[in-house]
């Protein structure tokens, strides 16, 4: 064991999440972690307000184990919510905002969370669909009134019978972590579990390998913090010490200045906000911008090396599931071989289970990973081999 700023880590494997946090609060302090579209956070700040949270769960009966839904937009409630989950035990699932009548009720169900987090305007979607999941009972409404029935998140905060402290429970780190669902393109969504182990490998992969910033720098993402890239860009400021800018969604006419605002050194896109960016008119100032790399999928393959030469900066493509490994070009490498210009591509593979099968990198279909319906895939971290460290050490396994 080591100890950082006054916290023991396990050198073996990457820090918990909770504990990495804590661990850059007291190292880092009033620093800015965090700015939101309902304010911004220093590390201290974000370290105490989970603390609270944590603590008022677990005043309610919430520990290690315990699903804790949040259905909120980019706030701080959400970031409260994840942090505070790592440190209690309890699995942060944070859920598609874009959800709603059958499918969210479905989701809720079959998760089976018994809290729920939500702000005020997605509120009605949740009244509308609790009778699906009679399993809810408690609702805290993040933002705006909190109707009959629910309680206000401030008000719930003033539950922390200590405020400023944790349970701290001793927390295995091949116990689940987080649940994600997908998006439910080709089906019903089904459930992903990211054991810790995994989440602070995703975390450390993005800081050292696709974000990899220096301490104070900044990032910035309008993608939903229940996706897992934007997720990735705040766990890579917080590996590194930076500064993240969530902002609420994509704004195509005011893209370039929040980038300058917030001084970013990267950011993390979906291919729609590429595209629409290159639409937008040419003028002289696209290159007066502090991005160096750009980091997604679906880049806009005729239009690729028109963005990096007219905004002056890199793009790192990725392909990648919520349930195995990710392909991810290398900047720098050569064009490939089929005369194209798009840069080589690096595989990371995805590790099937023995009851399930893999879809290969090369794009020879070997089958689907997902575990059938309703049973969940289950994610776990796996420890470096060699120099193959990046997220190629999460792994897809059944779980019933």
């Amino acid at each position: 064991m080591t100890e950082q700023a006054g916290v023991t880590l396990n050198p073996l494997i990457e820090p918990a999440l909770g504990m990495k946090l804590a661990a850059q609060a007291r190292r880092l302090g009033a620093r800015p972690f965090m700015t939101l579209p309902d304010g911004t956070l220093s590390y201290a700040e974000t370290d105490a307000l989970s603390d609270d949270v944590a603590a008022a769960m677990a005043g309610r009966g919430y520990g290690a184990g315990d699903i804790v839904a949040v259905l909120c937009g980019n706030s701080i409630p959400l970031v409260a919510a994840w942090f505070a989950c790592a440190k209690l035990g309890a699995i942060f699932m944070p859920v598609n905002t874009l959800l709603d009548g059958p499918l969210l009720g479905a989701v809720l169900a079959h998760a089976g969370a018994r809290i729920v987090l939500c702000d005020g305007a997605r509120y009605p979607a949740l009244r509308a669909v609790r009778a699906e999941a009679p399993q809810v009972r408690d609702v805290i409404v993040a933002a705006g009134a909190a109707p009959a029935g629910t309680t206000a998140f401030a008000a719930f905060l003033d539950e922390a019978t200590q405020p400023g402290t944790v349970p701290w429970p001793d927390i295995d780190p091949a116990q689940p972590g987080k649940l994600l669902y997908t998006s439910g393109t080709t089906g019903q969504p089904k459930g992903v579990l990211w054991s810790r182990a995994c989440e602070s490998t995703h975390g450390a992969a993005y800081a050292r390998e696709l974000l990899p910033i220096a301490e104070g720098e900044g990032l910035y993402t309008c993608l939903p913090l229940a996706h897992v890239t934007a997720q990735g860009t705040v766990l890579a400021a917080l590996w590194r010490g930076g500064h993240v800018t969530v902002d609420a969604r994509f704004d195509p006419f005011r893209f370039w200045a929040r980038t300058r605002a917030a001084n970013a050194r990267g950011f993390t896109f979906v291919g729609t906000i590429l595209s629409v960016l290159a639409q937008r008119p040419p003028r002289p100032d696209d290159a007066d911008n502090p991005v160096e790399w750009a980091l997604g999928a679906a880049t806009p393959v005729g239009a690729w090396r028109e963005i990096e030469r007219r905004f002056g900066l890199t793009i790192v493509e990725t392909w990648g599931a919520d349930r195995n490994g990710v392909l991810l070009d290398r900047p720098g490498r050569p064009a490939a071989a089929s005369g194209d210009d798009r840069p080589a591509c690096t595989a990371l593979r995805g590790a099937p289970h023995r009851r399930g099968r893999d879809r290969g990198a090369a794009g020879a279909d070997r089958g689907d990973v997902a575990a059938p319906a309703p049973a969940p895939c289950h994610v776990r971290g796996l420890p470096a081999r060699g120099r193959r460290r990046r997220l190629d050490r999460r792994r897809v396994v059944s779980h019933r």
